[in-house]
């Protein structure tokens, strides 16, 4: 089968059996910056691999996003063991499946949104993630409807995904951590879609 994945998502070797909440969770970002686009790669993975394992946090993301998720109320509360825990027990996926200028508050483009569906549609389906915490308002908004509706849970405006067969999917959108996300904010969503 051929792909339409350039970046190949980051998938911990604990998300099969759903060890952070008792789900399979998709971390969905945006975009890679500065990366030159190639064949399908491990950008990602790379990404990862080198915060695990090099302790180089070197974006607001890698910082804010494991302690928002699990939690806590400050990037410096999480020891690096903590930190590899919870990207373990992730999928990370980031959605435009091409290199970006602007870093993370740069403006995409329509065919950029567009081109990016097909890819993400069969991310999810091969790995049928229960729970996707979109960070950032614009994938929010531009996340592709396709094989979805709109849903409200607990207050909550959500995507709900039906991947192939018939297993669900729920998309909530939280703000990226460069465009003004709060560990309270998520810590709600938490709350609400995985406790």
């Amino acid at each position: 089968m051929t792909t339409k994945v350039h970046y190949r998502p980051w998938v911990g070797k604990n998300y099969e059996n759903g060890k952070l909440y008792g789900k399979r969770i998709m971390i969905l970002g945006e975009s890679h910056y500065g990366k030159e686009l190639g064949e399908v790669n491990d950008t990602t993975s790379q990404v990862i691999e080198e915060a695990e394992f090099q302790h180089l946090y070197t974006t607001r993301f890698l910082r804010m996003v494991p302690p928002a998720v699990m939690g806590y109320s400050s990037s410096d509360s999480l020891t690096h063991e903590q930190r590899k825990e919870f990207w373990d027990s992730v999928l990370f996926y980031n959605y435009i499946q091409e290199s970006v200028n602007g870093g993370p508050r740069g403006s995409r483009t329509n065919k950029q949104w567009s081109d990016a569906a097909e890819p993400f549609l069969e991310v999810i389906n091969q790995y049928k993630p229960e729970i996707i915490l979109v960070f950032g308002v614009g994938i929010g908004n531009n996340i592709t409807r396709k094989n979805a509706v709109n849903k409200d849970i607990k207050g909550l405006k959500a995507v709900e995904y039906t991947l192939n067969e018939g297993i669900k999917s729920i998309a909530v959108a939280v703000r990226h951590p460069a465009g003004g996300m709060s560990y309270k904010e998520v810590h709600n969503v938490v709350d609400k879609i995985l406790k």
